[in-house]
């Protein structure tokens, strides 16, 4: 998950002001305060959760963000995008068994429709989060949820904007906030939060004048990189050891313009955890051979400069174990530190359920 933060903070924090003091040298910085309220639930997504669901979930957050001047041609390409960071905070309506949740992200946020006077934007972000209250098997048993302080998140904003003034804006709109520690310390149900949003957004300073790229559009349109890859998760019952997950594999990428990509996946994933799974489950075991899954993933990739997001769906072509299905997903991001090579965070899952973070590095041979 490093890779996430360092690159959502590289791409749209530090980038973004270098290329703004470099085109407004002689001008006052400009940057937009948000004070932003959430009123939202819980969703009892598997059975036993109902219990943990006492009230609405109530929320708060402080933002900072800035224009981008399109001094890039990734912020041209994505129209002119926002970046920012959050400070995010939470009541989850239980305070005995689930308390407080804290985050903090970095964001960026389009604009597919952007008028004088109205805005239509969406907001991606992905950071650190924090829950106060989290399982236990003495104090706090009820708790299925979440079984770690530290978590991931990742959240979603739509919203509806409003110009009141030359540096006022006002916004509602519908979020979406999820915590996970992606099964490194079970239980991990995940928190999942939905909500109805109202923002208040104040300018200071001048935004910057949009100004042509100092670069340009790579023509690449194929590409191909080898990943390492290596995770820790937990099986139940909780209090179970730390397996460690590896993973080998070659993505094929299909470039469209300076947006996005069509990419292709061979995998290789020796899951040692599989080992006390298929004890559990009277499945037989007889060797290392056993837990050696092989499998392939088509997924999209979002290209917002040297960062990739990543969705993606896969298929086991060889698997002895089948308490996962044959199917699995990917969510994740990819940062490229060279022309050659690349760090990798990725979120493994079976359809809802979190099966390890992935931790990786590749080389681009093509």
């Amino acid at each position: 998950m490093l890779t996430l933060y360092v690159g959502l903070f590289l791409v749209f924090n530090v980038r973004s002001q270098s290329d703004y003091i470099h085109v407004q040298s002689k001008q006052k910085a400009a940057f937009n305060i948000g004070i932003r309220g959430h009123y939202g639930f819980i969703i009892p997504h598997r059975v036993g959760m109902e219990n943990l669901i006492q009230g609405h979930v109530k929320a708060g957050e402080i933002s900072m963000e800035k224009q981008t001047s399109g001094n890039k041609s990734w912020q041209k390409s994505w129209k002119y995008p926002i970046v920012g960071f959050c400070f995010y905070g939470a009541d989850l309506a239980n305070r005995k068994e689930l308390g407080y949740s804290l985050a903090v992200f970095p964001y960026l946020k389009f604009s597919p429709i952007n008028q004088n006077r109205f805005r239509l934007s969406i907001r991606v972000g992905g950071g650190f989060g924090y829950v106060t209250k989290r399982f236990d098997t003495e104090s706090n048993y009820k708790n299925v949820l979440i079984g770690s302080h530290a978590n991931i998140i990742a959240n979603l904003v739509g919203e509806a904007q409003w110009k009141l003034s030359d540096r006022i804006w006002i916004s509602a709109g519908l979020g979406f906030m999820h915590y996970s520690n992606g099964a490194f310390r079970v239980p991990n149900l995940g928190i999942n939060v939905p909500s109805m949003n109202a923002e208040f957004n104040y300018r200071i300073g001048q935004n910057p004048q949009r100004t042509i790229p100092s670069d340009t559009i790579p023509s690449v349109k194929y590409s191909a990189t080898a990943f390492g890859s290596f995770g820790l998760k937990e099986n139940y019952p909780v209090g179970s050891e730390k397996f460690p997950v590896y993973n080998l594999s070659l993505q094929f990428n299909r470039h469209f313009g300076y947006r996005s990509k069509i990419i292709l996946l061979g995998d290789v994933f020796q899951n040692t955890s599989l080992e006390q799974r298929m004890s559990q489950d009277s499945v037989s075991y007889n060797g290392p051979t056993d837990i050696t899954q092989i499998g392939f993933m088509l997924a999209y990739g979002m290209v917002v400069d040297k960062l990739t997001i990543t969705v993606g769906q896969g298929i086991y072509a060889r698997t002895k174990y089948k308490g996962d299905t044959h199917f699995y997903h990917r969510v994740g991001v990819t940062y490229d530190l060279t022309k050659r090579i690349g760090l990798r965070w990725m979120l493994k899952t079976h359809f809802f359920k979190a099966d390890c973070f992935e931790f990786g590095i590749g080389y681009r041979f093509l």
